[in-house]
């Protein structure tokens, strides 16, 4: 039972791929708000960091010693992510209906009436149990309305995920959580922004008595 723990932790510490792009999340919830306004979303990366790796170095009689080996910068959550994170989110608005987004990336050229600005202002990777950590913030300017929030998100905590888990998943965990959050905002952000003008139309137009 114990060789058996040993091979277990050694598989899941050393179990990284070198390279683990995220793959396409989605929003697992029925959309709460449409419209047909347009939206352009803009990316801006920070600080990309990572604890530096280690691996387990069999010596014989199923004994393992753990060697460092730097950080594991390939499968951090870099701006190639960040980038197919946006694609993820704009797919999802358009699919829902909840915004039409005409451009996503880095250098945005189109005018649109949302402007979704993506500031990943830090993101983690341990490598050890291969968790993600990600600060971002979302600001929304849309005429004069302005908002602005910020996420603290970790890909998972648990022991069970800990030790099951590789870079492919925690990435797909940290994005996924993410883009709940951000979807949630937006729809929040257009519901708000409705009503506001739907209270400045009644109050220039108050009803005859």
């Amino acid at each position: 039972m114990k060789n058996l723990l040993v091979i277990v932790l050694a598989i899941y510490m050393t179990g990284c791929a070198n390279t683990a792009p995220l793959v396409p999340v989605v929003y697992g919830k029925p959309a709460t708000v449409t419209s047909g306004q347009t939206a352009t979303i803009e990316l801006y990366t920070g600080v990309v960091t990572g604890d530096a790796a280690s691996t387990l170095f069999p010596v014989g009689n199923n004994f393992f010693v753990p060697v460092a080996t730097g950080p594991a910068t390939s499968v951090h959550f870099a701006e190639g992510d960040q980038l197919r994170f946006l694609e993820s989110l704009s797919s999802e608005l358009n699919r829902m209906k909840v915004l039409h987004v005409l451009e996503f990336g880095r250098d945005i050229s189109m005018a649109s009436d949302q402007v979704l600005r993506v500031t990943f202002l830090r993101t983690h990777h341990d490598p050890d149990f291969q968790v993600y950590t990600l600060d971002v913030a979302l600001q929304i300017e849309g005429g004069d309305n302005v908002f602005v929030n910020q996420y603290h998100i970790v890909s998972h905590t648990s022991l069970k995920e800990k030790l099951f888990s590789n870079a492919s998943r925690g990435k797909e965990k940290a994005a996924t959580k993410l883009l709940e959050k951000v979807v949630d905002d937006i729809q929040l952000y257009l519901a708000q922004s409705a009503a506001g003008n739907e209270y400045s139309k009644a109050s220039h137009h108050p009803a005859a008595n």
